[in-house]
């Protein structure tokens, strides 16, 4: 994750894994329209390779988004839009390698992490 103005993620820095159902939606945009969206910080979430370095090659960038772009929020930070689906991975069993990872990656699923900081957000009220 990058550092955004979305108000629902702004405390978490980690790498993860998320499900990709699909290789064919992707972001796009002019030149013009990416340069906004990064100058205004509204990228969320970025494919990686495994140094944790955005990338355009596949599989790890599995739709070929432009400047490796999986999610991004609009200017008040209130609405997140992904192409991956974090959702697919809230529980351990729905990781293609649970039972190979360590038990630190079992501890909590890639994907909980988004909702569980929706849910604080919310909560608190911020």
């Amino acid at each position: 994750m990058v550092k955004s103005k979305c108000v629902f993620l702004k405390e978490n820095s980690s790498v993860g894994w998320f499900a990709v159902n699909h290789g064919e939606g992707k972001f796009l945009g002019t030149a013009e329209t990416l340069k906004k969206v990064e100058a205004q910080s509204l990228v969320v979430l970025r494919y990686v390779d495994e140094n944790g370095h955005p990338t355009q090659k596949y599989p790890e960038n599995p739709n070929g988004a432009l400047n490796a772009i999986a999610g991004v929020t609009d200017p008040t930070g209130t609405v997140l839009g992904l192409m991956p689906h974090p959702e697919k991975f809230v529980d351990i069993t729905q990781y293609p390698n649970w039972r190979r990872e360590s038990a630190s990656w079992r501890i909590k699923p890639h994907g909980a992490f988004i909702f569980e900081d929706m849910i604080k957000f919310v909560k608190e009220g911020k």
